[in-house]
């Protein structure tokens, strides 16, 4: 019984549900809670009334109810929202005319001051909706006072033991059903600051830990650096160095973009999936020899079985993060000496992709791994704890499904995802930036001296003709005396913002169809109409290849 109760309050929940579901599960709550009672009482009305609209009416409410729980229970929750507001407005009206002096204007009052106003501002949280419970209480409350002046609807002739009966009745069944409510909202208030405070201490930790780590990356991107200068070094450990300079560079940037993507995911904003064509192979091989170099250190190694062969399409920066993001994992939690297995299978449109280390984790670790701020063992390793959760995040994003095992001392990760079959293309092609800017004319706009000649440097590698300028009125007099064919414009300057620049652009008739980069280290998304056509964003920090793709697609070449 307790699991069928359980079953019924749960309708529509998922399994791994936050707190976004509680207001489903108070309003499949309180839809049982009332049919109970609108059945046993509605039972004893009609022993007292002999009335068969009385018996119609509480077999319809029941009704009514059960089905707002199978709408909620089919995860169409705005109609199991809106039918809960109906079903108590339509039958309060109902059996408050049927009933009359039994059932008074001071209990319908109570009942809507609590359900249909009260209730509905701390279950429901579109405006819409509460809005929507605020207008029907007050039609309700017009109709009650309509039939109250003119008895538009005959109530039943009810004796006096039974109309006291009633009415006694009536008064205890709507305390408890406010009781309940009133409890409800006051738990899952209750719940909710203690998900906010366990929030609040974890993201202490998740900014404690990812100072360190990011401080222990730049440091060593600095020594490399520093090291790479000296002229002891011979050519091949020269070229080592850099090689680990680059490795540390890609793990910098993947501990900042866990951190934007966790901003976005927490304002409920998605990411936008852009297909690619990959050359799985040489796309998989590329990240296990740069993980080797971290694993090295450590003596541990990283094996890749890739039994598929070809291209596939799918989102590259979303898979880039995943087999990253296992890959640090793995690495993190294994011992010196261990062998991590990356295994990579296709089958019937589904890529499965299986990460292996030796370890363990409890059962209850499992069942909060991919929680924000959790990792396998954080007392024992560097980790911000986003990781995994953003790994499932993404994943799911994809369509398809992660798990985690733990036994023999081998925890193992599978991911499996749909993916498309794509025309094949070889590793050259696919890391291809070959491409002249000979004749190109290329105005930067950036106001931090360390960018102005990063982006000088990379785009004049492409033979381009770059003017460089820290200000974007200058910025503005260049275009006057010769019009560029791209624009490369950081978002936030002193003078004004790059949004106002390509404003004024698109005013200009001379200078409305330039193409512009737009360059942005901000992590929350720019209103929609701040952008324009022509215009390509680039969140820093970016690759070079990433912004040699966007100065192709912008110019075409």
């Amino acid at each position: 019984m307790i699991r069928l109760i359980r079953k019924i309050i749960f309708a529509g929940v998922p399994p791994d549900a936050g707190n976004q579901y509680n207001s489903v599960i108070v309003i499949n709550a309180l839809a049982l809670l009332t049919s109970i009672f609108l059945a046993v009482i509605g039972s004893y009305f009609y022993y007292l009334t002999n009335s068969a609209y009385l018996i119609i009416g509480v077999a319809a409410e029941c009704i009514c109810f059960a089905t707002v729980i199978w709408f909620n229970s089919r995860h169409i929750y705005e109609f199991g929202t809106l039918g809960t507001v109906l079903t108590h407005t339509v039958f309060a009206c109902y059996f408050g005319a049927l009933l009359g002096p039994a059932m008074p204007e001071a209990l319908i009052t109570a009942f809507l001051l609590t359900f249909l106003i009260g209730s509905s501002f701390s279950v429901y949280k579109r405006w819409g909706v509460r809005i929507f419970c605020l207008v029907i209480a007050i039609l309700l409350f017009t109709a009650i006072g309509i039939n109250s002046t003119y008895v538009l609807i005959k109530p039943l002739e009810l004796s006096y033991d039974a109309s006291a009966d009633i009415k006694l009745i009536c008064w205890i069944a709507m305390l408890v059903l406010i009781g309940f409510s009133t409890w409800l909202l006051i738990n899952q208030n209750d719940r909710s600051l203690k998900e906010v405070s366990r929030l609040n201490r974890e993201k202490a930790l998740y900014h404690a830990e990812i100072n360190h780590e990011l401080r222990n990356t730049i440091h060593t991107i600095v020594t490399f650096a520093q090291l790479i200068d000296s002229s002891k070094l011979t050519a091949a450990e020269q070229q080592h160095l850099i090689t680990c300079l680059k490795s540390s560079s890609a793990q910098a940037l993947d501990i900042i973009n866990n951190g934007l993507l966790l901003t976005k995911i927490e304002a409920g904003k998605e990411e936008e999936s852009v297909e690619s064509v990959i050359e799985l192979q040489s796309f998989l091989q590329d990240k296990v020899n740069i993980f080797n170099i971290l694993g090295n250190l450590q003596q541990k190694k990283i094996v890749l079985t890739c039994n598929v062969a070809g291209s596939i399409s799918t989102d590259r920066l979303a898979l880039t993060k995943i087999v990253n993001n296992l890959l640090t994992n793995a690495i993190k939690h294994s011992n010196a000496g261990a062998t991590i297995g990356i295994t990579v299978t296709k089958e019937d449109g589904v890529l499965t992709l299986k990460v292996s280390n030796p370890g363990t984790i409890s059962k209850s670790r499992i069942a909060r791994l991919f929680e924000p701020f959790e990792s396998a063992n954080q007392s024992k390793f560097d980790s911000t704890g986003l990781g995994l959760y953003i790994t499932h995040y993404l994943v799911i994003r994809l369509k398809g499904k992660i798990t985690v095992n733990a036994e023999n001392n081998v925890v193992l990760f599978t991911v499996q995802l749909p993916v498309k079959d794509a025309a094949n293309i070889t590793a050259a092609e696919e890391e291809k930036v070959d491409f002249d800017l000979t004749g190109f004319n290329i105005l930067v706009i950036e106001d931090d001296l360390m960018n102005q000649v990063a982006l000088s440097r990379t785009l004049k590698d492409k033979n381009a003709t770059v003017t460089v300028t820290g200000s974007a009125n200058e910025g503005i007099q260049l275009m006057d005396q010769k019009v560029p064919d791209l624009i490369i414009t950081d978002l936030n300057m002193p003078e004004m913002l790059g949004t106002d620049l390509i404003a004024i652009l698109r005013k200009d008739l001379r200078l409305r169809n330039i193409p512009v980069i737009l360059i942005t280290g901000q992590t929350a998304d720019l209103p929609a109409n701040s952008l324009s056509s022509g215009t390509i964003r680039l969140h820093k920090p970016f690759k070079v290849k990433e912004l040699y793709s966007a100065v192709q697609a912008q110019l075409r070449c």
